[in-house]
């Protein structure tokens, strides 16, 4: 393994042996001898100097007849520079004439100086020697070729590519065929896209209707409980009203029936005693005639009210229904407590009477 640089045009061979800078001072960094790492070491050891001792710099000639004779081959046939051109090794380009071992140019090359090696033959000689012998292979060649063609006919076999024109066709429909590929391939994404986007769409339109049905059946069931629930109220009220009706016509029942009792007296009253209490209370029982007749028209207005309020629904309206009620009934008791007082009075009075004309 080489220690130095490695030259295209030297080698390295030395004469004495001749200490290395770089080995030596990286073997002193490594013992630890040196303070600090020389900077010049890194760039050394990643690029090491060229060493000019064992470097041949003069100019050598190099005899190499393949050049020339290629040169004098490729003036008098031309074209057997484009033969085998697309085999990697025979591309040609100016000033590149060396070819592959298999390339006729070489071959021809290799068969001329072979003659002149071993016939001895001259330049000239070997040259025109290796054309017969090329001449003859290429008629050889060409004959097989000719049988090839003549059984591919009669076979029926077909060239893949007759011109450029056609293999560039080929390319071009493969090409767009691949690009068409690739469309139908980002369509078919699209599409399947597409099918889960609408898929996903029918699933949620399916819960929705779902969700908006069953929201109609509850809505459906909370009005008929309404409707249920209104009819109970109503026929309640009917009920209420029934019964304040009954209320109000045993209570009127009951102020006829006393009417006809205030307006008799409770003791028979003799003939000459009749003027003089009629004289003596018409104020107090026209006083007593109003007092009645407002309690009439307040326990009617009440009633009124009443059954006003009784269109309101809820705990409200059977609350006022029950107090229009009690009230009615708190009346009617003052009235007919009333009623037998002014009775009383009435009594006590024509006693008083009574007495006095006696006196």
């Amino acid at each position: 393994m080489p220690k130095a640089a490695v030259h295209p045009t030297g080698s390295n061979f030395r004469r004495a042996a001749k200490l290395d800078v770089v080995s030596r001072v990286r073997m002193l960094n490594q013992m630890g001898l040196l303070k600090e790492r020389p900077r010049w070491l890194e760039w050394c050891q990643r690029v090491p100097p060229m060493e000019n001792h064992n470097l041949h710099l003069q100019a050598r000639t190099i005899r190499n007849p393949y050049p020339q004779m290629v040169d004098f081959l490729l003036k008098k046939y031309p074209d057997l520079r484009f033969q085998d051109c697309y085999v990697d090794g025979n591309d040609w380009s100016a000033g590149n004439d060396a070819y592959r071992d298999d390339h006729p140019v070489m071959q021809f090359v290799a068969q001329q100086l072979k003659l002149m090696r071993e016939e001895g033959l001259t330049k000239r000689e070997a040259f025109k020697r290796t054309e017969d012998i090329f001449r003859e292979r290429r008629e050889s060649l060409e004959r097989e070729q000719k049988v090839m063609m003549a059984m591919a006919i009669r076979e029926g076999f077909k060239p893949m590519f007759s011109t450029g024109r056609a293999y560039l066709e080929v390319e071009k429909a493969r090409i767009e065929s691949g690009h068409l590929t690739r469309i139908i391939s980002a369509l078919r994404k699209q599409r399947a896209s597409a099918e889960e986007t609408r898929d996903s769409e029918a699933a949620q339109e399916a819960v929705t209707r779902r969700e908006l049905k069953q929201a109609v059946e509850e809505a459906a069931q909370m009005a008929r409980q309404d409707a249920a629930k209104k009819k109970e109220r109503e026929e309640q009220i009917r009920q209420d009203e029934a019964k304040v009706q009954e209320t109000l016509q045993q209570l009127q029942a009951a102020q006829e029936s006393q009417e006809p009792k205030e307006s008799q007296a409770p003791f028979p009253i003799s003939e000459d005693q009749a003027p003089t209490q009629t004289e003596t209370h018409p104020p107090e029982e026209f006083d007593q005639e109003q007092e009645d007749q407002k309690r009439r028209l307040d326990s009617r207005t009440a009633t009124e009210m009443d059954l006003r309020t009784r269109t309101t629904p809820g705990a409200a309206g059977q609350q006022r229904t029950d107090q229009g009620v009690s009230q009615m009934l708190k009346s009617s008791k003052l009235d007919r407590s009333r009623m037998d007082e002014s009775q009383e009075g009435e009594g006590s009075s024509s006693d008083s009477d009574d007495e006095n004309s006696k006196r």
